[in-house]
């Protein structure tokens, strides 16, 4: 009996034709491909990601000047900005900034149902094809001014062109490959992953047909030197735009590693499913039934295919790991077409194994297949209420236009955002109201400047705060309007004076921060110092005493009140604050601050206690550095070096721990070991640097105190 798959020619491709059915169901695919990604094209706001690239190409005024804006955005290729760049004379609209992404994302279904037509037959190109149309992940991306449609489009392109080319080897499929996979680099750096996949596979079939000695063999040596050739050429041709950028150093923004588990697993599956864990358990029994039903029939472009599906989440997550950055199932996009892919021929291969055991409808094999689609596949995609991208739904036009209906000329709105959120709001915040909206630094002025009485500024009546959410909220107190995950709150009364100003304040920032033990981040952006200057510090200290006082069990504002008290000089304050947080967050690395007011006071049994709490907690090599410390001030010498070697086994480049044992070395006058560990520092750390001064002023004081034979 034939199976679902088609014949098959050498290359191992699909040799059915497209007929009129085909051609009539392939364009209503596309019609509703375009339909859905139409649907609410300009209704979103832009986000703070598409106002960025929105930026660069509207603040441009030459191609040199546009490529410089774009060689700022580490991790950035130049495709997607350029192709804005002149679509963008037409108009700049939510709609038409994100029109050539719908664009991409249509071309992509057709895209999809012609490799599958290339490698199976018609029937799976088609469901493919209607599967990728109703994918809500794909259809998100493809609503988005951003690079992702398009690069999933010509990642698409490139598969096609390859497997075309190892098809038939010609120069004009050759320079197809060549082109393909150079405009799909400078669309994106992710292009190198399918570039890599391709290598793979490539590797695979030589290998194969070497060991079993295919008499025709899909992938023979000339072949094989021609795709390497194909893609190093490709790669050569990228190097310009590499060159120009620059290869950036691992960033350090402090992203945490994403575990390798389970979550992340479903992480990954669910929008590439339907969002559920139903779907997920449904398009992942299809795609093993695709997987081996293409092994059982001798199908190697399953490999492929499981290469790009699978393999690309862990290769991306663990390149973002290395590089410090975060990682979004969006990175792992262009997987979803080799997933979608294998999950119709399983859904063939279902529906192949119903008709011959089950329904037995001879002559008719696909009937099943397109019935388990429409009873299952289309359901799960199009009704399945798990909306995994809610956190995109934020209404920053509404946000702008009541503030602009409802705050009146004597207010002010306080924006209680990150910085890349404040991009937003200000977007659509028109020119009257935006001399009226600040972060909280105007505040500050206000209370140092001790009010109008003072001669200041007077005190606005009523603040109006912009922020992400909100916890902790007292709904006497306070009214909101909620604009998606965005909140405009007010208080309902007019302040009264300088207390009620404290009081609206704690309150609200306990309603915009976490529940969390870490502090949320807006609370860190009001009280941090690069934001309010150690000018506002008086300010920043009071705010921090009235917000411990009204919620002491909350550890992350102990912290704050800690440091900003350390800051401010007041170590009384400082050490009873420090003691709440260490009980409330005992990994906190604060111990440090409340170690050193202990030892110098002389309190060293309660210093050691402190510290040893805190290696109970988190054994670091921080930690056991501070121990060591300790141990010096009271004069154990021997049970410090012992501290500090522990940290050096720990994290042999940490750089304090052999700056504190070079010390101590010194101290003890063991000046070649102190000289030894003060050269590991200064090969640890920048040449220019403070510890780098320390360090040369230390080794001179050794050097002069040396005998003359020396």
């Amino acid at each position: 009996m034939s199976s679902v798959l088609g014949g098959t020619s050498k290359s191992g491709c699909g040799t059915t034709r497209m007929n009129k059915v085909s051609v009539f169901a392939l364009v209503a695919i596309v019609a509703l491909a375009a339909t859905l990604r139409l649907i609410h094209l300009g209704h979103d706001s832009f986000w703070n990601d598409e106002l960025i690239v929105l930026t660069h190409v509207r603040s441009a005024d030459s191609l040199g000047e546009l490529l410089r804006n774009i060689q700022k955005t580490n991790g950035a290729a130049p495709l997607h900005e350029l192709i804005l760049a002149g679509w963008l004379r037409l108009g700049g609209s939510e709609f038409m900034a994100r029109f050539p992404s719908v664009v991409a994302g249509v071309a992509s279904v057709v895209a999809i149902y012609f490799l599958g037509r290339r490698i199976f037959n018609n029937h799976v190109g088609l469901l493919a094809a209607l599967l990728l149309t109703i994918s809500r992940f794909h259809i998100r991306y493809s609503q988005e001014a951003r690079f992702y449609a398009i690069f999933v489009l010509l990642s698409l392109c490139s598969i096609l062109a390859f497997l075309r080319f190892i098809g038939r080897r010609t120069p004009l499929r050759w320079f197809t490959v060549v082109m393909v996979h150079t405009v799909c680099l400078y669309s994106a750096y992710y292009a190198g992953f399918v570039m890599l996949f391709e290598a793979l596979y490539a590797t695979y079939l030589l290998v194969r047909d070497r060991v079993s000695k295919a008499g025709e063999p899909v992938m023979t040596l000339r072949t094989y030197l021609a795709v390497a050739a194909a893609l190093a050429v490709a790669a050569l041709l990228f190097l310009p735009w590499v060159f120009y950028a620059g290869v950036k150093e691992p960033t350090t923004l402090g992203y945490p590693h994403t575990p390798l588990n389970l979550e992340w697993i479903l992480s990954v599956l669910r929008p590439m499913s339907a969002g559920s864990l139903v779907s997920v358990a449904v398009f992942v029994i299809a795609f093993a039934a695709g997987a081996m039903y293409c092994k059982r029939n001798g199908r190697h472009e399953v490999v492929l295919l499981t290469l790009i599906a699978l393999m690309s989440p862990l290769v991306v997550v663990v390149t973002h790991n290395l590089s410090n950055f975060f990682y979004h199932p969006r990175h792992s996009l262009f997987g979803l077409p080799a997933y979608l892919l294998m999950v119709a021929v399983g859904v063939f291969a279902i529906g192949e194994y119903l008709d011959r055991r089950v329904i037995r409808l001879t002559g008719r094999r696909t009937l099943s297949a397109w019935a388990l689609v429409v009873a299952v596949f289309v359901p799960l995609c199009v009704f399945d209420p798990t909306d995994y991208y809610d956190d995109r739904v934020i209404d920053w036009k509404g946000a702008a236009a009541y503030l602009e209906r409802e705050v009146a000329r004597d207010e002010i709105v306080i924006r209680f955002v990150k910085p890349d959120d404040r991009l937003c709001l200000d977007y659509y915040t028109g020119a009257d109201l935006a001399e009226r909206v600040f972060d909280v630094a105007p505040v500050a002025k206000w209370y140092d400047n001790g009010g109008s009485s003072r001669g200041g500024r007077p005190l606005p009546k009523r603040f109006w705060f912009v922020c992400r959410e909100i916890y902790e909220l007292q709904p006497a107190l306070f009214e909101f309007e909620p604009f998606g995950r965005l909140h405009v709150v007010c208080r309902k009364e007019a302040l009264r004076g300088w207390e009620d100003l404290w009081d609206l304040l704690s309150d609200y920032i306990c309603l915009a921060s976490s529940a969390s033990n870490e502090i949320g981040r807006y609370v860190f952006y009001l009280l941090n110092q690069e934001l309010l200057g150690e000018d506002a510090l008086p300010f920043s200290y009071r705010l921090c005493q009235e917000i411990t006082r009204r919620y002491p069990g909350r550890g992350e504002f102990q912290k704050e009140l800690a440091e900003t008290a350390f800051r401010i000089g007041d170590e009384d304050v400082a050490e009873q604050a420090s003691r709440a947080a260490l009980e409330l967050i005992p990994d906190w690395i604060g111990f440090s601050r409340l170690a050193g007011i202990l030892v110098k006071d002389g309190r060293y049994e309660e210093a050691e206690a402190v510290v040893m709490r805190a290696i109970a907690a988190r054994d670091d090599p921080y930690s056991r550095t501070w121990l060591g410390m300790v141990y010096v001030a009271v004069g154990k010498y021997d049970r410090a070096e012992e501290e500090y070697r522990k940290a050096v086994a720990m994290q042999p480049d940490y750089e304090y721990a052999h700056y504190r044992l070079g010390q101590l070395y010194a101290t003890l006058g063991r000046r070649e070991e102190a000289i030894a560990e003060f050269e590991t520092v200064l090969r640890l750390v920048e040449p220019g640097s403070a510890r780098a001064k320390s360090v040369r002023a230390d080794l001179e004081k050794l050097g002069q105190s040396r005998p003359s034979n020396q």
